[in-house]
């Protein structure tokens, strides 16, 4: 398991495993891990695990708006 893996990891280890968070970093933990095997330059990597986690805070964000919406 690579570091950012672990990283990636790390961040969702307090959430109840029936988040759908949970679910999100099981699923995607094994895209990064491939990701990071893969033969590309260090910075190449870095850029797309950066995209990925915009991209998922923007998921999350997203989530706890539909959320807030269904407690109303």
């Amino acid at each position: 398991m690579t570091n950012k893996t672990k990283e990636f990891l790390e961040m969702f280890s307090t959430f109840n495993n029936e988040d759908k968070r949970v679910i999100f970093a099981d699923v995607f933990s094994e895209f990064i891990e491939e990701l990071n095997l893969v033969d590309l330059s260090k910075e190449t990597l870095q850029h797309l695990n950066d995209i990925f986690e915009k991209d998922m805070k923007l998921f999350f964000k997203e989530l706890d708006k539909m959320k807030r919406r269904k407690k109303c």
